[in-house]
C-alpha cells in the first residue's frame, strides 16, 4: 500500500541559524515567515507564488535569489492515516530531497539525508499514529554545508565552482554556459508512505544473454521476501507479452535469491530507431506457494544485447545492438529547467524534438540530475539509446573515504533503479574530468571515483553493461602520447565558432563525438572507416533552462 503526501505544505524560512529553531516544536514561536508550498516543488517557485520575489527568468531578477542560498527551509504538513493502513513495516520514501535534510514524524526524528540526486527511505512505523500525523522536513543551506568542508589543492572546479565539490547536487546549479546560477532547495520529487508487504518480489534483473531474429535467451536474477517459516513449495511464474507474442516460464525456487534462464522462442527484438522495431514486453512475474499467489510484479523489458567495442590504440569506438553496428545520431540531454521540480512536465514535449531530429541516442550529461523512469520509458518506446553519465562534471572531486562512501551509495541506488531499461546502453563515470586532471599535469588514473568506486558498483550491480570511465576517456596507454587529446577515439569538440570551417573540425578524426557546443553534423563518411563506427553529433537541447530548437548566436 502507498499513501501520497504530495500537495500543499507549509513553508517557514529564514537565514540559517538566525532564529532559535532546533526542531518542530520551536517553529510556532519562531516568528519566521510562513507561506504555502507545493510538493513536488522548489522553494524558489513558492517564493514567486507568494509574491516574495519576482519571476527569476525576467531581466536580472535571478540575482535576487542569491541571499536565499544561505537560508534554511522548514516544510510542514498534517495528514490523515487511513483506517486500516498498516503501522508496522512502513517506509517514508522521499524521492527527491534538496538537499541537507532532517525529517521528523510526530515530533520524532526519523532520518537524515544529504543527497539531492537519489531517493531516501526512512522506517517510520514506530512513529506513525492513528488519525492525524505531522511531518516536518528541515533543509539546510547547501552553501553553509559546503563551507564547512576542507578543500585540498587537488580538489578543483574547472570553472571556479568549488562549492559544488562536496554537496551532492547537480553541478550546473552553480552557474554554467547553458544554465544560470540557481542553487535550489526543496522537496523536488514525490513523498509517500509505502508499506512493506510480508511477501514481495523485491528485485528482478533481466539480462539478454543472446538475441537473434526469432529467438532470445534471458537470464533473470531474482530476490524476494516471504514470511513463510520454511522455503519449501515455492516457485516463480513469468508471462511476457508483446503484441500477439507471448512467452512463459516457471521455475521452482529453494531460496530467496537466485537466477534462472528463460528461453523466448519467436522473440521480437528491441532495436534502436532506424534499425527496426523497439519491441517491448510487458512481463508479469508471480511468486507462488503451491497454487497460491503470494506476490506479483509488473516490468517492461526489451530483448536486446548492447556492446561497446573500444580500442584506444586503434581508435575504435563502436556500439553494436543485437550484434549489428549502429550509426549513432545523437544529442546531449542537459537540464530541461533550472528548477528541476518542473522537469517531468516537459519530458514528452522535448522528447518529441529528438524524434523529429531522427536521433537514436541521447547522452545524459554529468552536470545534470539523474532523470526518472518516465524519461527512460519514453526512450525505451522510441528506440533511443541512452548514454548515462554519473552526476560528476568538470571538477576534481574529493577522494577521502567518507566521500567515496557517499558516491558508492548514490551509484548503487541509480544503477539498481535504471538497469532494466532496454534503452540504457552505457554507464560513463563523468563529464570531462579526465581532462581536468590531464590539462593540469595530473594523471586521471588517480581519480578513485571513476577508476575504483563507480566501476566496482557497475560490475557488481549491472555487470554486462558497458562502462566508460570518463567522457572523453584518457586511457593509461594514451596518457603519455604526444598528441593525447587528438587521438582519443571519443572526443568533445569545442573549437572555433566558425560554423565548422576550420581545420579543427575538418581534420578531426575522432571515432565518436560525445559533445560539441555548436550546431552542425559530421559527415556520414567521416565515421565509416574500416570499423563502421558511428559518430555522435551532439547539440545542447536547452538554453538557460528553456527548450530550444536552435542556440542563440554569439
Amino acid at each position: 500500500m502507498k499513501l501520497s503526501l504530495d500537495g500543499t505544505w507549509q513553508l517557514c524560512y529564514f537565514p540559517e541559524g538566525s532564529l532559535p529553531v532546533s526542531g518542530p516544536a520551536d517553529l510556532a514561536e519562531s516568528g519566521a515567515p510562513l507561506i504555502p508550498a507545493t510538493v513536488p516543488g522548489n522553494v524558489q517557485l513558492d517564493l514567486v507564488a507568494a509574491g516574495v520575489v519576482p519571476d527569476p527568468f525576467v531581466g536580472t531578477n535571478i540575482g535576487l535569489l542569491r541571499p536565499y542560498e544561505f537560508y534554511e527551509w522548514w516544510y510542514r504538513r498534517e495528514f490523515e492515516l487511513p483506517a486500516g493502513f498498516p503501522r508496522d513495516d512502513v517506509d517514508l520514501v522521499c524521492h527527491g530531497l534538496d538537499c541537507i535534510a532532517t525529517v521528523w514524524l510526530n515530533g520524532q526524528e526519523v532520518g537524515q539525508a544529504a543527497n539531492m540526486l537519489v531517493e531516501h527511505a526512512f522506517p517510520v512505523g514506530a512513529a506513525l499514529q492513528p488519525g492525524t500525523n505531522e511531518i516536518v522536513i528541515r533543509l539546510r543551506s547547501p552553501l553553509n554545508a559546503a563551507r564547512e568542508r576542507r578543500y585540498e589543492p587537488a580538489d578543483m572546479s574547472w570553472e571556479s565552482r568549488d562549492e559544488a565539490l562536496w554537496v551532492r547536487k547537480p553541478a550546473h546549479q552553480y552557474g554554467w554556459d547553458i544554465c544560470p546560477r540557481l542553487v535550489t532547495s526543496g522537496i523536488w520529487r514525490s513523498v509517500e508512505l509505502v508499506t512493506r508487504e510480508p511477501n514481495a518480489i523485491e528485485d528482478l534483473y533481466f539480462r539478454t544473454v543472446s538475441a537473434r531474429e526469432g529467438h532470445a535467451d534471458l537470464a533473470v536474477h531474482f530476490q524476494f521476501r516471504t514470511d513463510l517459516p520454511a522455503l519449501d513449495g515455492l516457485r516463480l511464474r513469468m508471462t511476457g507479452r508483446c503484441g500477439d507474442h507471448e512467452f512463459h516460464a516457471d521455475t521452482p525456487v529453494q531460496f530467496v535469491a537466485g537466477w534462472w534462464r528463460v528461453g523466448v522462442p519467436g522473440a521480437k527484438l528491441w532495436w534502436p530507431r532506424g534499425y527496426g522495431e523497439a519491441a517491448l514486453y510487458e512481463v508479469r512475474t508471480e511468486l507462488l506457494h503451491g497454487d497460491e499467489v503470494l506476490a506479483c510484479r509488473e516490468d517492461r523489458i526489451g530483448l536486446r544485447t548492447v556492446e561497446l567495442s573500444r580500442s584506444e590504440g586503434e581508435g575504435e569506438f563502436l556500439f553494436r545492438v543485437n550484434g549489428e553496428p549502429i550509426m549513432v545520431k545523437g544529442s546531449n540531454w542537459v537540464p530541461l529547467d533550472a528548477l528541476h521540480a518542473r522537469d517531468a512536465d516537459r519530458y514528452d514535449q522535448v522528447m518529441g524534438l529528438f524524434a523529429d531530429l531522427g536521433c537514436n541516442m541521447i547522452r545524459c550529461w554529468g552536470g545534470n540530475v539523474y532523470e526518472d523512469h518516465r524519461f527512460f520509458d519514453l526512450c525505451d518506446a522510441a528506440g533511443i539509446l541512452v548514454w548515462q553519465d554519473f552526476a560528476f562534471a568538470c571538477c576534481r572531486y574529493p577522494q577521502d573515504e567518507a566521500f567515496l562512501a557517499v558516491v558508492r551509495d548514490e551509484a548503487r541506488k541509480v544503477v539498481r533503479k535504471l538497469r532494466n531499461h532496454p534503452s540504457l546502453a552505457v554507464w560513463c563515470g563523468d563529464n570531462e574530468i579526465d581532462m581536468a586532471y590531464f590539462f593540469d599535469g595530473l594523471s586521471p588514473q588517480h581519480n578513485r571515483l571513476t577508476r575504483e568506486v563507480l566501476p566496482q558498483v557497475v560490475h557488481h550491480c549491472d555487470p554486462w553493461r558497458p562502462y566508460v570511465p570518463s567522457s572523453p576517456y584518457i586511457s593509461p596507454e594514451l596518457e603519455h602520447h604526444p598528441d593525447t587529446v587528438a587521438v582519443t577515439p571519443e572526443q568533445h569538440l569545442w573549437g572555433p565558432r566558425d560554423y565548422f570551417k576550420s581545420r579543427f573540425y575538418t581534420e578531426n578524426r575522432a571515432r565518436f563525438i560525445g559533445e560539441q557546443g555548436y550546431h552542425g553534423c559530421p559527415n556520414v563518411s567521416a565515421g565509416s572507416g574500416t570499423t563502421g563506427a558511428g559518430w555522435g553529433s551532439v547539440n545542447p537541447g536547452t538554453w538557460c533552462g528553456r527548450p530550444l530548437t536552435h542556440l542563440p548566436s554569439d
